[in-house]
Order: structure tokens, then sequence, then C-alpha cells
């Protein structure tokens, strides 16, 4: 039986709270963490998603599958998309070699490069992404793909983003100071709520010897976190390859000099502005003029933070946060404590929504040339160990009101530094008069 309103300002706030609600369920960001095989007998692949995406991060190793540990040639990508542009790095190494054998790419047109070996060579790269209403997600390469390489992803959506962008800055400047970084010489177009950027000291477009790389995340001055890895290319002694890994809680951007082991390129995050945003170059890199590619949203609410990672199926819990998490990042390489160059060369990230929706992928490269470069990918982990070995990674648990919940695997010994960033709507609920109660159509009062 029905209940009757004969109460006009209860029949009121009735309506108006039915209409918030179905507002609040439109107005919501969506996020969804998976994984999906390149399509081998075609030139596009087909993801089934769960609402139609507006921006998607995807990584990627040249494994295709996920029990695969393979110590040997090895690539790694990175990269995103906003459905019209993209951009991606990349970098790769060989294994067991007398001369060191690494290299990267920069892409400014392709959300993915699929690298096999460090020359480096690139199998496929990702030139196309549709996010339609169906819902799904097309991906399409620059050809057929050979092998049914397996990508993560992180898909975003929803009409609480209202703006979101991926694009290149113009040539960084050489000295310290404030760098206000637009789109390649235009504005944005609007001011973002937080930002993701790819860095790999290139000009443009194109390939290169060493393998060294960053990548960073910010939502605001006070959150942020960067990683950087470096390898050198043509080493001919064990004792000079200097394959190293550094990360920084301060920063948004780094860069490794391979070799030297000196971090040349350091720049924190000061926010958001209405054609980009502005970084404070601290370590000014003066040997190349380079662009950074660079995803920025406006919408949702966002936060970013850093901890270790424990170890022998210990837990970690998050908490602090002004929301409760949808989605989460992680980002970490071998480096133990903060703003220190470490041994050994390593990129590992991953993201999950659940505990059934969790996928990471990870490369690794050794300090000697005589030894392993290795490379993982799953899709029942958030995080892999720097060993890259069976039981050695970081699973997701929950989320909380406040936070997260993850825990490591049994065979996972390093603690190593680690980046994060998670997501959620900014649905509030109604004012309420003292006194009203509209709990029983699931909105609460502020």
């Amino acid at each position: 039986m029905g209940v009757r309103v004969t109460n006009r300002k209860t029949r009121t706030l009735l309506l108006a709270a039915i209409l918030f609600r179905a507002t609040q369920l439109q107005a919501a960001l969506q996020v969804e963490t998976g994984q999906f095989a390149a399509n081998t007998g075609s030139a596009t692949t087909t993801v089934t998603t769960g609402f139609q995406g507006k921006a998607v991060i995807l990584w990627a190793t040249s494994g295709t599958a996920n029990t695969d540990t393979t110590r040997g040639t090895a690539g790694w990508s990175k990269g995103f998309s906003d459905g019209t542009n993209h951009r991606c790095i990349a970098w790769a190494g060989d294994d067991n070699v007398a001369t060191s054998n690494v290299g990267r790419t920069i892409r400014t047109a392709s959300a993915l490069d699929i690298l096999t070996d460090g020359t480096p060579t690139s199998a496929r790269r990702v030139t196309g992404v549709a996010f339609n209403a169906t819902p799904n997600m097309v991906i399409t390469w620059d050809g057929t793909p050979a092998a049914a390489y397996l990508v993560g992803y992180m898909l975003l959506g929803g009409s609480d983003i209202t703006n979101v962008l991926v694009g290149h800055s113009s040539a960084m400047p050489t000295s310290t100071g404030t760098w206000n970084v637009n789109n390649n010489g235009a504005s944005v177009g609007f001011t973002g709520d937080f930002v993701m950027m790819l860095y790999d000291a290139f000009t443009g477009d194109g390939t290169g010897v060493q393998a060294n790389s960053s990548i960073g995340f910010a939502a605001s001055a006070t959150k942020e976190f960067t990683m950087a890895w470096g390898v050198d290319d043509g080493a001919t002694m064990s004792a000079t390859v200097d394959a190293v890994s550094y990360t920084n809680a301060n920063a948004s951007i780094a860069h490794i000099t391979e070799g030297a082991e000196t971090v040349d390129l350091l720049a924190n995050f000061l926010g958001f502005t209405s054609t980009g945003f502005d970084l404070n170059i601290s370590n000014a890199q003066a040997r190349l003029s380079t662009i950074m590619p660079f995803l920025i949203i406006k919408g949702g609410q966002w936060d970013v933070g850093t901890t270790t990672l424990p170890t022998l199926g210990a837990a970690r819990t998050i908490t602090g946060m002004v929301f409760q998490p949808q989605g989460l990042f992680l980002s970490t390489n071998q480096a133990l404590s903060d703003n220190t160059v470490a041994i050994i060369a390593s990129s590992v990230v991953g993201a999950a929504t659940s505990t059934s929706s969790e996928t990471a992928a990870g490369l690794i490269h050794f300090d000697a040339i005589n030894t392993d470069v290795s490379r993982q990918i799953g899709n029942d982990v958030i995080l892999f160990d720097n060993s890259l070995s069976p039981n050695a990674g970081f699973d997701f648990t929950n989320f909380t009101s406040d936070g997260w919940v993850g825990t490591s695997q049994a065979s996972a010994t390093r603690a190593q530094q680690t980046g994060w960033f998670a997501m959620a709507d900014n649905a509030a609920a109604p004012s309420c008069a003292a006194g009203q109660n509209i709990a029983l159509l699931g909105v609460g009062c502020r």
C-alpha cells in the first residue's frame, strides 16, 4: 500500500529529494578497471565496458599471459586517451647481452606502444580509442597485432567529469622557476582538478637510446607523487650499466641522468590555472628542451598520497580522505625511501575498483648486464613486488569511508615507496530543515 502525503511542504521536499536523487544517480563519477587482450584477427579490439567513458589510462608489457614472468627481452608502455588525443611513453631492454641494449619511445598520437626489444622495435601502437554509448571501448591498432598482448586499463566517465584533455606541453624551460604548462602553446580551456604527466626527455615524437622516463600525478600543491627510472645503453661492464630508480612524494615529475645516477630534473606542482597548470622547476635539465604529455581532468574528487608497501602478508590501511574512494591507482619502483636514487630500474603500476577488478603490469632491469630483464602482467593483483615473483605482490582489499586497505602477498619482501591516487564523485546531499527526514529516499541531509 502506498503512503499518501497531504502536507504541501513535505510533498515539496519529497519531490525535491526525488529530483535530486535522480540527478545524483546520473551525476556521478564512474570508474572501471580491467584487462583485455589484443585481437589478433583485426586491427581493432572491442572492449565491453559498464559505461561510456570519457578518458582511459592504459598500460601493457610485451606479455600475452597473466602467468608470464618472462625473464628475457621485455617492454613496458603507459599512456592515455580522451577519445581524440592520445599520448604514451614506453621503454624496453634486452636480457643477457654482452652490451646493454635499452631504448624508449614517446608518442604524441598513440595511447600505447608495444616494444619487443631495446633497439627499440615497436610491434604495435594504439592509434585510436573510441568511447561508445553501447557501451564499449574500441581500440584501434596501427595494424593487426601478431600477438594477443594483454592491456590493463582504468576507464573514467560520468557527468561529474565535465572536461578532459590529453595533450602535451611546449618546450620545457632550461632554468629553474615557475613553468606555466599549457597544451603546446594553446590554453587547456578549463581549470582542472587532477593531472597525470609522462616524461621521457624528448623534443618530439620518436625513439631514443637509454631508458630514462618518469610518470607523476597531482591534485594540489600538497598532493603529488612522481617516480623515475634510468638504464644505460651500450654499457660493456656490469659496473657501468647504472640501472636506477627514484621516487619523490613532493614532486610531480623527475628525470635521472643514467650513468651519473643524479636527478637532473625535478619539478613540483603549484596549482591549476585557467590555461593549464604551474610547476616549479627546482632542478633544471639543460641538455634537452622537451615536451611533456599529460591527462588533465575537471570534475570529481581526487586525492594523492604515498605509502610504503607492507611485506610478508601484512596489511596497509590509508585513512584521512574527505571522501570514500571509488577507484584506486598505484605506482611504484625499486626505491625504498623518498628522494633517494636506488639501484635497479623498474616501473610498476596497477589499479583496482574492487577485489575482483584489479590489474597490474611491471618491468625490471637489473644493474648488471648478464642478469635479468623481466616483465609481468596480471589481473588478480594491484601491484607487483619488484622481484616480479609469484605471490610477491600487493592485493587490494577494500575501500573505507575515508580511505582504502591493501594486503601484501605472502612472499612480498620489499617495502617499496608507492604513490597512489584515488577518486570519487562530487554528489552532495541536499540541505534539510531541523526535524525533516528524507532518508527513506536514500538521500541524507547536510
